[in-house]
């Protein structure tokens, strides 16, 4: 696929050569950054385990081809899952270790677009993934020829796995299900809010001149969220962790501001699992309103800007008195 992300190895010194532009977007480096680095500083499983017998496998020429799934890490040090595939070309004089790596997230949402028909997550009934792709593939296409600005909100549940583990997995989908309806009504009819998988939300919010309008939205989600949510006899309270990408006219695609957005989500739960959440930038910051008027695309870059819900969000359970 051309947006596989492409990088080839020195075989011996596991040194990066050269790099697609996909891997750039994937990883969030730029392309000299990269040529500086090692399969480690991309993939830290590649020290040992599978992903390093495999590389062993295939530089001493034992395998032809190699394909297994690991973990890739950003610049920002968050961790996603791909599926890779090594492969030794060339010959002894000139070899190459090549490694494919795709975005098993991405590759969901292709599954899902293929799906023509489902087009309602299954458990909360939100739009899916290839509604929000269509969508942002829409408004980048209003705001080529427009000042239109919008934002993608990315929406972690903080410490999901600890009802799924205490209270069961009914809880958990209960839980689920009343996220994505408070979520839907802190929105306006011109947004869209899905599950973008597990306990993750993406929200795109259309028309937004000021990032304090982005704040208020992501205020609102995090406040209804915060609501005690009556289960039977049992009272669960969850938190949210929230990652916001400024869109505007110089973002070139939708993979670049979901990215971005799960970027800001993993910098907000680095300051604490409390309903804290960033904002991120896709381009310098100009006087005046969003980050980025310019019409070039710069390197991503999270600001300093971020709040603390103050009230209690991290999970509990509890029995009402």
């Amino acid at each position: 696929m051309a947006s596989d992300a492409v990088f080839f190895l020195a075989p011996h010194t596991l040194r990066l050569v050269c790099v697609n532009r996909a891997a750039c977007a994937s990883l969030g480096y730029t392309h000299d950054e990269m040529l500086e680095m090692h399969l480690h500083d991309i993939a830290p499983a590649s020290r040992e385990g599978r992903l390093a017998n495999a590389v062993e496998l295939v530089v001493r020429g034992n395998a032809w081809d190699e394909k297994l799934q690991s973990m890739h890490r950003r610049k920002c040090g968050a961790e996603f899952p791909v599926e890779m595939t090594l492969r030794r070309i060339g010959d002894a004089s000139a070899a190459y270790l090549v490694m494919v790596a795709s975005d098993t997230r991405r590759r969901a949402h292709a599954t899902n677009g293929s799906a023509g028909h489902q087009r309602r997550d299954e458990l909360t009934g939100l739009p899916t993934r290839a509604s929000l792709w269509q969508r942002l593939e829409q408004q980048l296409g209003c705001t080529q020829h427009s000042s239109d600005r919008f934002a993608v909100l990315f929406a972690d549940i903080d410490n999901f796995k600890c009802v799924n583990d205490t209270l069961g997995h009914l809880v958990g989908d209960h839980v689920l299900r009343t996220v994505a309806r408070r979520l839907t009504v802190c929105l306006r009819p011109t947004d869209i809010a899905v599950r973008y998988g597990g306990d993750e939300f993406v929200a795109l919010v259309a028309d937004v001149n000021t990032e304090d309008d982005v704040i208020g939205v992501a205020r609102r989600i995090q406040s209804a969220m915060g609501e005690d949510i009556v289960i039977g006899k049992k009272r669960v309270r969850v938190s949210a962790s929230i990652g916001i990408a400024l869109g505007h006219r110089s973002s070139t695609s939708a993979d670049q501001l979901i990215q971005a957005a799960d970027a800001a989500m993993y910098r907000a739960k680095e300051r604490g699992r409390r309903g804290l959440y960033a904002i991120n930038h896709l381009a310098p910051a100009r006087s005046g309103g969003f980050a980025g008027e310019d019409d070039s695309l710069p390197e991503d870059r999270l600001s300093d800007r971020w709040e603390e819900d103050e009230s209690v969000a991290s999970l509990a359970a509890r029995t009402p008195k």
